[in-house]
Formats: structure tokens, C-alpha cells, sequence
């Protein structure tokens, strides 16, 4: 989905997205959480500075609606929230009552951060955000069902969350092959609006499963692929580094006479891509590593990733297992002040 028409923003704004259960504003709260510095992933923000660096970067209509989107996945989310909120977010009985978002503060939870597995490989695409400043996602890649698990409250449709060990059942039912199934979750007559990536359908929570599974079977093979393709190209550069080291005394002399690597490599014959690791790397760095085991261990983990991609079961099961390994992460670190 390169372009969205006006009417395709308003929806996804009223409806979760089924691949990673989060509408528009919900998405790009997560997503400035993830960009800021890494070192302040495990602490608390003040929501006042995140409400901010959302409207200025991806959402630049209203505060008021993006702290409420903030509130509601601290509230609604008890069992395996995204973000943890520490002040007062509301009760169970009055919604409503939460603080100013200049007194109450959140943090990305373990489940939170799973919603970018493999993002840095590509696992999904980037677009340009409202003024092109920005890299946003459509999408994320989220390691888990969070639509099913944690469900939805909101004015355009309520659907409700599952038990996180029920619905790894399920996965592994639909990922074996199981055609029948008597689990609840599974149950085809009760169907709800979703914003599916071009339109809204009504889906049941088998569709909602199945759907996600396919998606992330599609972001692991975007991911691994670009893998396989970067593994390529540094078994390439392997080549020339092996070109460079049969004659390492006369190419070390040789080397002196040109202003830079990239000069160099295109007197010895390597192409732009060979050229570009050259560039990063100094003469010691080259001279004094073991070239064949290098060629070895990247011809090996070429191995292992064109296997992985090219076989469903494995993809499957790296499905699976990321998703029990989601199963008993820290208790939630909420509390009022």
C-alpha cells in the first residue's frame, strides 16, 4: 500500500488493524517510543513529551485525542499491555479520571517491543510520513496476536481480548494443520469490523488468526530475504578481499598512491558494492583477518537463512516459538500516585 486516499486514513483511525491490532494514532504512538534513543526504552517518559513528539512528527491534528489513545491501551490492557503507565490513568469504575498527561508517564513493555521484531531487517515497509521528514510504518510486525489477545475498545467496534495461552493454542493448531477445532476462539459466528490493509471486512477470530499468521509468515520472509541478499553481498566483498590479500605487499604499497579506498578498489577492478565495504574499512582491519574462515562463517549463515526462507515449517516454527517465549515475560509495572 504505497498511497492512502482520505477516506482510507479515517478508517484506519477507526479500526484496528488486524495484522498488529492498533489503529493509525495507537501505531505511531508505539512507533516514537521506538525511535528514541535506545538507552530510553527501559525507563519511564513523561506522556506530555511523547504526546508531543507524535503530533510533530506523524499526527499533527489534535493532543487531546492522541493522550486518549494513550490512556486507553494502559487501561485496556491489563493482562499483556503495551506500554506501562505509571500515575493515574483512570480506574476499573470511571474511565475518565485519569490525570493531565504532564503528570503521568509510560514506558515500552516487553510486548510492546515485540511489536518491531526484525523491523530493522525489513520485515515491513517504511513511508514517508505527513511532510516527508519522518520514516513511518503502515504496519508493524508484531511477534504476537495483539488484536485477539488484548482486543479493542472504541466507539467504531469493542472486541474482546483472550487468554495469551489460548490463543498460542490455537496458533499451533492452525500452524500443525488442524482443520477442526471446538476452542471458542475459533468460533466463525461472531464476526466484527477490521481494517484489513486496503479495506474494512468483517472477520471472524479464526479469520483474525489465520490472517495474522499469514502476515507474519510475509514479514519473516521480507526480513530473511534481505538477510540472504546482505550475506550475498559480503560474500562479495569476501572476494575482493581475498583479491587484495594473495598480493598484500605490492597492494599495500599501491595503496599509498591513491587519495582514497574507493580509488583504489576501482584500480583493482571492484565493483560499487565491493567498494563500499573498502570504504569502512581500515588497511589493519583487512590485513590482519583470517580470510577463509570469514568466507566460511558467511557461506554458512548463507546456508542456514536460504534454508529458513525457503521452508514454511521453519518459518512456523520461529512463529511459535516467539510467541512462548511472549508467554511469561515480568509482571505489568503500573502504579498511582
Amino acid at each position: 500500500m504505497n498511497s492512502i486516499n482520505k477516506n482510507d486514513t479515517k478508517q484506519m483511525e477507526l479500526y484496528p488493524d488486524v495484522r498488529d491490532g492498533l489503529t493509525s494514532v495507537q501505531r505511531r504512538i508505539l512507533w516514537t517510543l521506538r525511535t528514541f534513543p535506545q538507552k530510553e526504552w527501559n525507563r519511564f517518559m513523561k506522556s506530555a513529551r511523547i504526546v508531543g513528539s507524535v503530533m510533530g512528527r506523524f499526527y499533527p491534528y489534535n493532543d487531546d485525542c492522541i493522550y486518549k489513545a494513550l490512556v486507553n491501551m494502559v487501561q485496556l490492557a491489563e493482562k499483556t499491555p503495551l506500554v506501562y503507565g505509571q500515575g493515574n490513568f483512570g480506574s476499573q469504575t470511571d474511565r475518565n479520571s485519569y490525570a493531565a498527561m504532564r503528570f503521568t508517564e509510560v514506558m515500552l513493555s516487553p510486548w510492546g517491543k515485540s511489536m518491531f521484531n526484525r523491523i530493522e531487517n525489513g520485515a515491513v515497509e517504511l513511508f514517508d510520513n505527513y511532510d516527508g521528514c519522518f520514516k513511518e510504518p503502515h504496519y508493524l510486525p508484531s511477534m504476537f496476536p495483539n488484536l485477539l489477545v488484548n482486543g479493542f475498545g472504541g466507539e467504531s467496534v469493542c472486541i474482546p481480548p483472550h487468554d495469551f495461552l489460548d490463543v498460542i493454542a490455537c496458533v499451533r493448531d492452525y500452524c500443525n494443520g488442524a482443520s477442526q477445532s471446538n476452542h471458542p476462539l475459533l468460533d466463525e459466528s461472531r464476526t466484527f469490523p477490521i481494517w484489513t490493509g486496503e479495506k474494512v471486512e468483517k472477520l471472524s477470530f479464526a479469520q483474525m488468526l489465520g490472517t495474522w499468521v499469514e502476515h507474519r509468515v510475509d514479514c519473516l520472509e521480507r526480513s530473511f530475504a534481505r538477510d540472504v541478499k546482505e550475506t550475498k553481498e559480503k560474500l562479495h566483498w569476501l572476494d575482493a578481499k581475498k583479491m587484495f590479500l594473495k598480493d598484500l605487499p605490492a597492494n599495500l604499497e599501491r595503496r599509498h598512491r591513491f587519495k582514497s579506498m574507493q580509488e583504489f578498489g576501482a584500480s583493482m577492478g571492484f565493483d560499487e558494492v565491493q567498494n563500499r565495504y573498502f570504504e569502512k574499512m581500515t588497511i589493519r582491519d583487512i590485513a590482519t583477518s583470517d580470510i577463509e574462515q570469514e568466507i566460511s562463517l558467511a557461506e554458512s549463515e548463507l546456508a542456514g537463512l536460504q534454508k529458513t526462507l525457503n521452508s514454511r515449517e521453519a518459518l512456523l516454527g520461529i512463529i511459535l516459538e516467539q510467541l512462548e517465549s511472549l508467554a511469561n515475560p515480568p509482571k505489568t509495572r503500573r502504579k498511582k500516585v
